[in-house]
């Protein structure tokens, strides 16, 4: 398991000349000012924030990753596939355009994850009720079963990554941690 490090701390970093890995340094005077003002270090703090979050956006969404959750969960699910439906669990159902944008990847792709899907038993197309001429794709029972189980092991995982955090630290962590996310989705609309 990777090191966390406190905002105030660099982390290490590995030389590529000697393949050593340095030491994490203090980046801020070692005063704990939280009343504002000292910038000292923020710069640094936030590289450190944007390239821990870099890391874990890698991690979290590789297949390798995500095949291990499906399979954690005893879902048989293409690793590929596991994003789609987590969020056809948290759409409902809908049109194979909206399930493109909210997984930021093109028709065609989802056009092959659904099928995928589908012969699985996970998804149905039907009728769209507002346009004949289109349809929505919804979870089958078995697929929110799936996805349910998908989201247990999810939720197991991150709790076993907080277990040794203090409490008040899950709560802010996971408060900061929607926060952050809602941000970001303000950004995008």
């Amino acid at each position: 398991m990777a090191c966390v490090h406190p905002p105030y701390l660099k982390p290490a970093s590995t030389s590529r000349r000697t393949g050593r890995v340095g030491v994490a340094r203090r980046i801020d005077d070692g005063n704990d000012n939280r009343s504002g003002g000292d910038t000292h270090g923020l710069a640094e703090v936030e590289s450190s924030a944007v390239a821990a979050l870099v890391r874990l956006v890698g991690y979290w969404t590789s297949e390798d990753f995500q095949g291990m959750l499906a399979r954690n969960a005893g879902v048989n699910i293409e690793s590929r596939d596991v994003p789609a439906l987590f969020m056809l669990a948290r759409l409902g159902a809908v049109r194979p355009n909206v399930l493109a944008r909210a997984l930021r990847v093109s028709a065609g792709n989802v056009s092959k994850m659904l099928d995928r899907l589908a012969a699985r038993g996970f998804t149905v197309r039907q009728a769209d009720p507002a346009d004949a001429r289109a349809s929505r794709v919804t979870l089958t029972r078995s697929g929110a079963k799936s996805a349910a189980l998908l989201n247990q092991e999810g939720d197991r995982l991150f709790a076993d990554l907080l277990r040794l955090w203090a409490p008040g630290d899950v709560i802010a962590f996971s408060a900061m941690l929607v926060r952050f996310a809602d941000g970001v989705a303000r950004i995008e609309s």
